[in-house]
């Protein structure tokens, strides 16, 4: 499975999308469509972008502007290893409909996969028990600052409540999987 056209369409809403580094609410240094900007690519100032089949990676100066098409590519290499890891890890374990596995790769493109592994969620869904994943997605709103301070997040409670729609809609328009 991939992320929808539809799913891409929500995970843009809950993230935004900037063309300029800001700091999150957390804290973190961050561009594009909710791109971390890592320890790496701070210390550089360049973010390499490629793609399966490009002959070369692009750099991108994230001190500067980025435009649109940077950020979709930005996107695209970031959602890779999530999508991987719940196909591997979770669609082999159990069936999703696209708007289950969509709002699985919003909510742990959002908390990271060491997090979403530990996770009640992530046992959750191996044990086939998907009636019982939203009330405990619900839970995942704290943050957690760069300073190490846990606190809740009105933006993660209402994001969490749009993770948890997503994932409660049943799939009807087979447009939804393009």
């Amino acid at each position: 499975m991939k992320l929808s056209k539809n799913g891409r369409k929500v995970l843009h809403e809950l993230e935004g999308v900037s063309a300029n580094a800001y700091h999150d609410p957390a804290g973190y240094r961050t561009i594009g469509v909710g791109h971390k900007i890592t320890k790496k690519e701070t210390e550089s100032g360049y973010i390499l972008v490629g793609s399966p089949g490009w002959a070369y990676e692009s750099r991108l100066d994230w001190r500067m502007l980025i435009s649109l098409i940077e950020a979709e590519c930005l996107l695209d290499q970031d959602l890779r290893p999530f999508e991987y890891f719940l196909n591997t890890y979770i669609v082999s374990a159990v069936k999703l409909n696209q708007n289950q596995y969509d709002a699985l790769v919003c909510f742990i493109f959002n908390i990271g996969h060491g997090n979403f592994r530990n996770s009640r969620i992530y046992n959750l869904l191996r044990e086939g028990k998907l009636d019982k994943v939203p009330a405990v997605m619900e839970m995942w709103k704290n943050i957690t600052t760069v300073d190490g301070f846990k606190q809740e997040s009105k933006g993660l409670v209402s994001r969490r409540g749009k993770e948890i729609a997503l994932f409660n809609t049943p799939v009807n328009d087979e447009s939804l999987t393009d």
